[in-house]
């Protein structure tokens, strides 16, 4: 399989555009639409270095060399702490939300 193939496998997993990935790497869309539609590989090897800093998870040996998992595995466990936090955080923010609005008509009732 082709370096421009996982780019692809990897942008679709990661449900990114073409166009973000494109001002991920510094470089214009049909240059990324190029490679996977093309399969041409990407002209610069600094294109793939800026993908793999962008995104630490993903695996240097499995993006060039088709080896090995599209994760680094260590960075799947804090992804999916963030994920999680993220999650939480937002059922708290829901919850304050509610609170807000009950207390907001239980002061109304009171001025009436």
């Amino acid at each position: 399989m082709s370096i421009s193939k996982r780019i692809s496998l990897f942008i679709t997993d990661k449900n990114i555009s073409q166009a973000d990935l494109a001002n991920i790497i510094g470089i214009n869309r049909q240059t990324v639409n190029s490679w996977i539609r093309n399969n041409e590989e990407p002209a610069k090897i600094s294109y793939i270095t800026t993908l793999i800093n962008h995104f630490p998870e993903l695996s240097m040996d499995w993006i060039l060399l088709g080896e090995g998992k599209m994760y680094n595995d260590d960075c799947l466990d804090n992804e999916k702490m963030i994920k999680r936090k993220d999650e939480v955080d937002k059922r708290i923010e829901d919850k304050v939300n509610e609170l807000r609005a009950k207390i907001n008509e239980w002061l109304d009732s009171l001025r009436s």
